[in-house]
């Protein structure tokens, strides 16, 4: 009996570590969309950044007429740059919505699961089934 009862605690242990834990993953996963939405945005420095190096090199190898030239391909290529860092940003806060949802569908299944044994079959040790009818035999 003392070896059913603490594996009794266990279990109600374990059950409350798995509901716990489906919370604290919902939460991580807020914070991480939330995050992800307020971070700026990334790409226009880095076009911005090629564009000029282009714009020198241009000047550098051509003198004036390169350098309109590049800043002319600098055009194309910082908005390909663009396009690539708002792609990447849509899919990461898409795949953080997605971890969300799931996130909260688990702490949803976890919370609505009941507990596999009641608490007065931690204390006592015995089925729940096995007390009911001894309950009635007494009386009580």
């Amino acid at each position: 009996m003392p070896l059913r009862k603490s594996l009794i605690a266990k279990q109600r242990e374990l059950d409350l570590f798995e509901r716990t834990g489906a919370r604290a993953r919902v939460e991580d996963a807020r914070r991480q969309l939330e995050s992800l939405r307020r971070r700026p945005s990334e790409g226009w420095w880095i076009a911005a950044i090629v564009g000029a190096s282009m714009v020198i090199i241009g000047y550098e190898l051509f003198a004036t007429l390169g350098a309109i030239a590049a800043g002319a391909a600098a055009l194309f290529v910082g908005n390909g740059i663009e396009q690539s860092a708002r792609r990447r940003f849509e899919q990461a806060a898409a795949f953080a919505e997605e971890d969300l949802s799931a996130a909260v569908a688990a702490a949803t299944t976890a919370e609505q699961s009941g507990d596999l044994f009641s608490e007065r079959e931690s204390a006592t040790g015995y089925a729940e089934r096995a007390l009911a009818p001894a309950a009635e035999r007494t009386g009580s």
